[in-house]
């Protein structure tokens, strides 16, 4: 999520137009439809890295952040962490 924070140009704090920009681009790229991992590799190549595929690995990669972040914090816990850990057993934990 954009935040007045996370999203500053330049040296010094955000102006108002600045601020608006940044919510007008948060709120384009959740029109945007979900693809599924099968819609991505069934896709025609004209449509390689659209505004689609973006949002798909985009939030791959917020996935296997947060999963990198488990494990790391499992493993500082000492815990044993499975060798593949998925989505859905995260969410679970």
């Amino acid at each position: 999520m954009l935040t007045a924070a996370s999203t500053k140009v330049g040296s010094g704090p955000m102006t108002s137009m600045e601020f608006s920009m940044a919510g007008k681009t948060a709120t384009a790229l959740k029109k945007v439809r979900e693809l599924t991992e099968e819609e991505i590799l069934k896709a025609p190549e004209k449509d390689y890295m659209n505004e689609a595929q973006l949002a798909f690995f985009r939030q791959r990669l917020v996935e296997l952040r947060d999963q990198d972040r488990v494990v790391v914090l499992l493993d500082l816990l000492g815990r044993s962490v499975p060798a593949q850990l998925t989505a859905a057993a995260l969410e679970a934990a």
